[in-house]
């Protein structure tokens, strides 16, 4: 019989195939539900072969249509080809996240880190559907992944590796520039020499060949096609933003929408940390004593800083701007990471682990069993409208939720008001 050691790569191997295959497993009873669950997908399934007439909203996504043009070669419908990509991605990403946090973390407190993230509501919804947000988040967690590299072990090729993916976002979500975008800089201003600085450019090439390409795909339909589309994208952002709405229907009513997101799909965790951290008050130096007995090559304090660059970005945009389910998605990682940090350091990474675990059951019975339905009323109703449709009853009754759901049906907009009683 082969004698596998408790160190041992192969056991590191082994730990993300059963990552994998659990993941894949919870998101296979969920592939055939109602479609769209988004109108977006609408346009994605269009854009098929990039027709003349481009269906895509700005900026166009024309990484995620090639994607999809690709796959639909081997699906029985283009949705699918979609629904494939973010399957593959979201399994993907969890087990990028595992061994990424394996060296550093106790390998059971780094599985069910990266499982109880696979698990939450927003990620088990969007694995199945036709939208962009899970292949984003594998692209973006690569991003940090390679610039933390680059940082604690000065390389050139892990800063040409980011710089790359950073273009790969571009085609794929240009808003990733955004959330990922200062991460690079940051890293850039950290590891600069002469073989470091020109992988900037990169990034600004994409930029422009997307620009180009887009002005390209637009223009077939009409001359003033690609100004029109950008231009209603840009007033639909402006128009959430504290720029554009002011203090209360723009930042107050983005706070308010973040903490409703965050709540949902960061609830368990955050009630789990708290009862630990009652459960376990004065035990922070013992835990520190028998985390230390882990491997981490990494630097705390780099970590952290990586988090909470990540962390500022993504909640500063969301807040001052815009605010959509998915972008949650980006960030969510380094709610997990950051709370796995905190109770390995509290309690010690065996405990840890086995309190993560529990979140991670917690994650699965709030979206298997939460009783989404559309006969709710008062405030159930807004709920399940706005954000527990993020749930297994709510992603098979997708149809249903435009029986409940209005934009404004809670936050009454001044500006949309007064353009009613005109």
């Amino acid at each position: 019989m082969i004698q596998i050691e408790a160190d041992s790569p192969t056991r590191t191997r082994l730990g993300a195939l059963a990552l994998a295959f659990v993941l894949l497993a919870a998101r296979l009873p969920f592939w055939n539900h109602p479609t769209p669950t988004h109108p977006d997908e609408v346009s994605f399934v269009g854009a098929i072969g990039f027709p003349k007439d481009y269906p895509v909203h700005a900026p166009g996504y024309p990484l995620w249509v090639a994607i999809g043009t690709m796959l639909n070669t081997i699906t029985p419908t283009p949705y699918a080809a979609y629904a494939l990509a973010s399957l593959i991605a979201s399994i993907l990403g969890a087990v990028l996240l595992f061994f990424w946090l394996q060296p550093t973390f106790d390998r059971r407190l780094a599985w069910t880190t990266s499982l109880a993230f696979g698990l939450c509501p927003l990620a088990w919804f969007h694995s199945v559907t036709a939208l962009t947000y899970w292949a984003a988040t594998l692209v973006g967690l690569g991003i940090v992944v390679t610039c933390e590299r680059a940082i604690d072990r000065p390389t050139s090729h892990s800063v040409w590796a980011a710089a790359s993916l950073l273009c790969i976002g571009v085609f794929l979500r240009t808003d990733c520039l955004i959330y990922f975008g200062p991460l690079f800089v940051w890293t850039i201003l950290r590891t600069r020499s002469a073989r470091t600085l020109p992988a900037t450019l990169v990034p600004v090439a994409a930029c422009a060949g997307f620009y180009l390409l887009m002005h390209f795909l637009y223009g077939r339909s009409g001359p003033t096609v690609f100004e029109d589309r950008f231009g209603h994208s840009r007033a639909i952002l402006i128009g959430t933003s504290l720029f554009g709405a002011g203090l209360v229907d723009g930042l107050l009513r983005n706070c308010v929408k973040i903490l409703g997101n965050l709540a949902w799909n960061v609830g368990p965790l955050a009630i789990v940390c708290l009862a630990s951290f009652l459960l376990h008050r004065g035990r922070g130096t013992d835990a520190l004593h028998d985390a230390g007995n882990s491997s981490a090559p990494i630097a705390g304090s780099l970590r952290h800083r990586i988090l909470a660059l990540w962390l500022a970005t993504g909640l500063t945009f969301l807040a001052l701007f815009h605010v959509v389910e998915g972008y949650f998605l980006w960030i969510l990682p380094a709610f997990y990471i950051a709370a796995a940090g905190m109770l390995r350091r509290r309690v010690g990474p065996a405990r840890a682990g086995t309190l993560m675990a529990v979140v991670a059951v917690l994650l699965a019975c709030q979206f298997l069993l939460y009783p989404w339905s559309t006969t709710c009323t008062g405030a159930l109703r807004s709920l399940n409208a706005k954000i527990s449709y993020l749930s297994a009853q709510g992603l098979m009754h997708i149809d249903e939720r435009a029986r409940i759901h209005e934009d404004g049906d809670v936050w009454h907009i001044k500006a949309h008001d007064d353009e009613k009683k005109n």
